[in-house]
């Protein structure tokens, strides 16, 4: 058998590429320049996007914090009025003081909650009644425009001498009248303060309770069923004795911290004061038109942000929270 030979053209030769073959695929290969700046232009639409998604999640959770804040200053405040009132002393011939007055209201009572004692006390006088009061902070003091809580122990009668410091119980004449030194009023004038507004008082168990309280206004729902901010029907608005009172209503507007940093003292004062005092007609009216509604009608108002040249975000942060506490009969 005879071998042929290979023919020397059919043999498979490795064939190097071409440099220009190469250079000619990475050049197909590489993205243009109208697609590098439509790409720059997507990504730049998307930052922006997650920036904004962003900033709405923290102004999201900012005004959650604030609403918190402001709710549990509420309940706070209004959960320790109410346990005061229920340890209101009632007895006929001890002695309080709710002011209705033009503006923020203040109240003074005698009960069995908790208070603090004038330095070198001894336990032996410490007796279980105190002077409770609240009030809003007026101009030049410490926590002005802020609620205060009046917590002044007593000390049982006859442990004391000098200024009062004991409970003292109303004394009446031969008439039946009261004697004026034996009233709140006179008998612990350094404490509440003078007429007309009792919020001037100064001592040293005053408190701090609340730095998002900047209106306290208080209204009487009477045993015959009507709503009043005069128990004793002659206009005073001030009212000594809860006999005819059924319940006490609280109404309390509250600011977030935050939210006052934006503005001035001078202007939180101005917008309290601007929430207005219910009306004889709104108390009276079927249904009656509480502090808390009448509030919130007058916040929800743009004319209410003009009207005090107040920023309208920090205007619409103020809430209004009311609570009713029934007395307990004698």
């Amino acid at each position: 058998m005879k071998t042929v030979p290979y023919p020397e053209s059919n043999r498979a030769v490795a064939v190097s590429p071409s440099p220009l073959s190469h250079r000619a695929r990475s050049v197909r290969n590489a993205f243009s320049m109208a697609e590098l700046l439509v790409a720059l232009a997507v990504l730049s639409l998307i930052s922006v996007i997650v920036a904004q998604l962003v900033n709405s999640s923290g102004k999201v959770a900012m005004g959650s914090r604030m609403r918190l804040d402001a709710e549990g200053q509420a309940r706070l405040v209004l959960g320790r009025i109410g346990d005061d009132l229920a340890r209101r002393v009632r007895l006929r011939d001890a002695d309080c003081l709710f002011v209705a007055a033009n503006g923020n209201d203040s109240m003074y009572f005698y009960s069995e909650a908790p208070a603090a004692f004038g330095s070198g006390t001894v336990t032996q006088d410490k007796s279980g009644v105190a002077l409770i009061g609240y009030r809003i902070a007026g101009a030049g003091s410490e926590n002005e425009n802020q609620l205060e809580r009046l917590g002044k122990g007593l000390k049982w009668a006859g442990a004391t001498s000098g200024k009062p410091d004991s409970m003292i119980l109303v004394s009446i004449d031969s008439a039946g009248a009261a004697l004026p030194g034996s009233r709140m009023t006179n008998a612990f004038s350094s404490v509440v303060g003078a007429a007309p507004s009792y919020n001037d008082g100064v001592d040293s168990t005053y408190q701090l309770l609340s730095d998002g309280v900047i209106r306290l206004e208080i209204a009487f729902l009477k045993k015959d069923g009507t709503i009043t901010q005069d128990v004793n029907g002659d206009g005073s608005r001030i009212a000594s004795s809860l006999d005819d009172v059924a319940a006490v209503i609280v109404t309390i507007a509250v600011l977030d911290e935050y939210s006052q940093k934006q503005i001035t003292k001078a202007k939180l004062a101005q917008i309290a004061s601007a929430l207005g005092d219910p009306t004889p007609a709104e108390l009276s009216a079927n249904p009656p038109v509480l502090m808390a509604r009448k509030w919130q009608s007058e916040l929800s108002s743009p004319a209410f942000a003009t009207s005090v040249d107040a920023p309208a975000s920090v205007i619409a942060k103020i809430r209004a929270y009311q609570r009713i506490y029934p007395l307990k009969a004698l």
